[in-house]
């Protein structure tokens, strides 16, 4: 059984992420809950607006209750702020929400931009996914720094296995997960089954979460994720792949029966 953390609908940097591919994506690779966000243009390239972003993933998960969908937050923009931010996640189901620092003109562990909406997620109990890139070096120390100010809000780095500071990386969440620091994770998104591992290694299991960037590649996304989990299981064995595709993101997205719980988030696992 598999879960997917990362996934998206619209158009972003040229390529197209439809509801149709990542549909037959899951059916392909028998992934039962997939975490969706809306990009900021949609299937024809048009701009939208953070309220229309999202009204869009909410129409599209509705019908498809293995999508689940994540809030697409805009941190320093006109139409974002966190008292929006706050309403729409009270008042709808979203499981999380995904920030592009990258996207949006800011940096990763940015939290004059980044801490009231951090604020709201702790609150609420629901996990932020942090995009990273695979441009620009993210500092590890930096983002402990800002990740334990709310040390028990789930903090995914998304693209961390893949970003140029990774080494960096790796060593925060690994240090949050000795010390008790903060709640990090790595995702998989981008990464080999040899970069999987050696997260593993130093980071432990529990710390990383399986996410691919549906449909990245398209109608050949599904056959990439294949070949990417038999590599994985190859290298790690079917205990650990379990944690990594499906124990720990039920646990860390507090899912039970593809939907997410209305309780507090738990005191997460190293």
């Amino acid at each position: 059984m598999i879960i997917d953390v990362h996934a998206h609908i619209g158009s972003l940097g040229g390529r197209l992420y439809s509801a149709d591919t990542l549909a037959s994506y899951l059916d392909a690779c028998q992934v039962k809950v997939v975490m969706v966000s809306h990009t900021d243009h949609d299937a024809s390239g048009g701009a939208l607006d953070e309220v229309d972003i999202n009204t869009a993933i909410l129409k599209t998960c509705e019908p498809n209750p293995n999508m689940l969908p994540v809030y697409w937050a805009r941190p320093g923009q006109v139409d974002s702020n966190a008292r929006a931010f706050s309403g729409a996640l009270l008042s709808n189901p979203f499981v999380a929400a995904t920030f592009s620092p990258a996207i949006h003109g800011y940096e990763p562990h940015d939290i004059a931009r980044l801490g009231p909406y951090l604020e709201v997620l702790s609150g609420l109990g629901r996990p932020a996914l942090l995009h990273l890139g695979r441009s620009a070096a993210a500092s590890g120390h930096q983002l402990l720094a800002m990740a334990s100010r709310w040390p028990k809000l789930p903090i995914i780095l998304v693209n961390a296995l893949v970003n140029p500071g990774r080494t960096s990386l790796l060593e925060a969440v690994a240090q949050a997960g000795r010390r008790g620091e903060a709640s990090l994770y790595v995702e998989t998104g981008h990464a080999s089954a040899e970069e999987v591992a050696k997260a593993v290694d130093v980071v432990g299991v529990g710390r990383v979460l399986f996410g691919s960037d549906a449909c990245h590649d398209g109608e050949t996304h599904a056959a990439g994720v294949q070949a990417l989990l038999e590599s994985t299981h190859s290298r790690l064995g079917a205990t650990f792949v379990s944690q990594i595709v499906f124990s720990n993101p039920q646990r860390i997205f507090q899912l039970r029966g593809g939907r997410a719980q209305d309780r507090p988030a738990d005191t997460p696992e190293s």
